[in-house]
């Protein structure tokens, strides 16, 4: 399937005059949603530094304190943005003394 675009602006039941406004419209959306994309692939990207320095301080900590049950739930993860986990997350043990 093709799409002729001079066809379609001599048929089109759109005044003439508001083509240009529009076109610039639609670049101007277009520049918007790159820019948001970028802004939040930087956030995430942000996020998921601190959140593995934050989770790996814990894990030595609690390692260190002899916590293994909880050090291994803290543990940060070895997934990366845009790439899927290799292994499924475990499910929390449950218990009065889980933690330790």
């Amino acid at each position: 399937m093709s799409f002729d675009s001079a066809k379609f602006k001599r048929t089109s039941p759109v005044p003439k005059p508001l083509w240009p406004r529009r076109s610039d419209d639609v670049a101007r959306e277009q520049r918007e949603a790159e820019a948001t994309l970028t802004t939040k692939q930087r956030s995430l990207t942000a996020h998921d530094e601190r959140f593995g320095l934050v989770a790996g301080t814990l894990y030595g900590l609690f390692a260190l304190a002899g916590g293994t049950r909880v050090a291994a739930r803290v543990r940060p993860s070895q997934a990366r943005a845009g790439r899927p986990s290799k292994t499924p997350p475990q499910p929390p043990e449950t218990g009065a003394y889980a933690c330790f």
